[in-house]
């Protein structure tokens, strides 16, 4: 959505989003820099710091990405891997200062970029990166058919996990108490 709205000034985000959902092409890449003083990215930041200071440590807080393969996906823009590296890098960078406890890419990339490892790691978050191709040690994730709480691509099923999450948004009408005897399942199934 940022991209995009870096592309278009004056688009508005639920516009941009449609056109996220349909596969629209951008016409023109914007610069990474002005993908972060988006309005969109500037709520999220603002949304980040007003987290930080009512819950403080009391409530970690892990930063959502495409990874770069995503990115360019839902872009439509095959082949900007740089550029989508370099966005990447940029919105790290805008967050990294918050000390995030977490940055998470998700998508379809086999692996993340190694240029972003280093960009998280200067702002001591951890990185995880989760995907259809890969899911990082100690990351379980749940299947998107959350009634029967099966797991996806575990890397090792016998150890215990530090993060429980899902490869997609989990589903608008779900019953949050279904969610969480689901995640109860799981803990006491799996350790």
């Amino acid at each position: 959505v940022a991209c995009r709205q870096a592309s278009s000034p004056g688009l508005g985000p639920l516009e941009a989003l449609t056109q996220s959902k349909d596969g629209t092409p951008l016409f023109e890449l914007p610069s990474p820099e002005s993908v972060i003083t988006t309005p969109v990215l500037s709520v999220y930041l603002e949304a980040c710091r007003r987290i930080q200071t009512v819950l403080g440590d009391r409530a970690g807080i892990a930063i959502l990405l495409p990874d770069h393969q995503a990115l360019r996906d839902q872009l439509a823009s095959q082949d900007q891997s740089d550029w989508a590296q370099e966005v990447l890098i940029h919105i790290i960078r805008a967050f990294g200062p918050l000390e995030p406890d977490l940055f998470m890419f998700f998508g379809a990339a086999s692996q993340i970029s190694t240029r972003l490892r280093p960009a998280a790691n200067y702002f001591g978050a951890a990185i995880v990166h989760v995907s259809t191709a890969h899911t990082d040690t100690g990351v379980w994730c749940l299947s998107n058919a959350t009634s029967e709480g099966s797991l996806t691509s575990p890397v090792d099923d016998m150890q215990q996990p530090w993060l429980i999450t899902t490869l997609k948004e989990v589903e608008v009408g779900i019953n949050p108490s279904e969610l969480g005897k689901l995640l109860l399942h799981v803990r006491e199934q799996k350790g």
